[in-house]
């Protein structure tokens, strides 16, 4: 048997009770074939990233199992006939896992002034002594920018 994560979005408009039923739904099915769940994780009513079909939130849940090739596909097939499953996701998986709001904050991206791709008015230009007005460091700058141009 090998270790597995499912993360699945349930219709926002689905009641306590209804969350309940599709966990349990989702349990039996790992259960029936011969796997054993070994955490659920509710995440709760969160904003997706775009709409599906019209909705913009949806119920998270994760669920840690070990099962057999064979219960992924049930698992997977029973996921498609639900209407109040709005996405899923079965993966192998490996480590604890991790709620999305525990990221540390350098993974996600969100450090104010971050640019992403290519280079930015200040990275991998200049060292930190270069903007305190350093000599060499506007040498070393000037004979970069040259270099670049020669390699036109």
């Amino acid at each position: 048997m090998r270790e597995y994560e499912t993360v699945f979005i349930l219709h926002p408009d689905i009641d306590e009770a209804g969350i309940e039923r599709e966990v349990e739904a989702v349990r039996k099915t790992i259960e029936e074939g011969r796997g054993e769940v070994t955490g659920v994780y509710k995440w709760g009513r969160r904003k997706l990233a775009y709409s599906i079909e019209k909705v913009n939130e949806g119920f998270y849940t994760l669920i840690r199992f070990r099962a057999e090739a064979d219960t992924i596909r049930e698992l997977d097939r029973r996921y498609n006939i639900d209407e109040a499953v709005l996405r899923h996701l079965t993966v192998h998986s490996s480590g604890e896992p991790t709620p999305p709001d525990h990221r540390p904050r350098e993974r996600r991206g969100e450090r104010r002034g971050e640019r992403r791709g290519g280079r930015g008015r200040s990275e991998g230009r200049f060292t930190d002594h270069d903007e305190e007005g350093d000599e060499e460091g506007e040498e070393r700058m000037l004979e970069d920018e040259g270099a670049a141009r020669d390699d036109r």
